[in-house]
């Protein structure tokens, strides 16, 4: 599967975002955790359906993630998996354009 092999190169690269389209994101999750255990990376998912069902706040998440990035999670580097958030791009609010540019930088 090249797009893993893709995927590991950017991870171990360090790029702090990357955009998968799929259309069995289930399959793609479970590789990526399979793949993030392998790198010793902490994983973690969330999808925009289940935060707004929950009445969470999406960007909530992204606040979780900054929160992550600065304390450092117990063993370093952690692996982030957002279904569905490429919708919220659509209308591209300003608050969470910055927030993503605090996650990339």
């Amino acid at each position: 599967m090249y797009y893993l092999e893709q995927i590991k190169a950017h991870i171990n690269a360090f790029t702090p975002l990357l955009y998968v389209g799929t259309y069995s994101p289930e399959a793609v999750r479970e590789e990526l955790k399979q793949m993030a255990s392998f790198l010793e990376l902490d994983f973690y998912c969330a999808s925009l359906t289940d935060v707004t069902t929950k009445g969470e706040d999406p960007l909530q998440v992204l606040d979780k993630i900054i929160a992550s990035n600065s304390k450092q999670s117990s063993r370093g580097r952690c692996l982030w998996v957002l279904y569905f958030y490429h919708l919220l791009l659509k209308d591209a609010d300003p608050l969470l354009i910055t927030k993503l540019r605090h996650i990339a930088d």
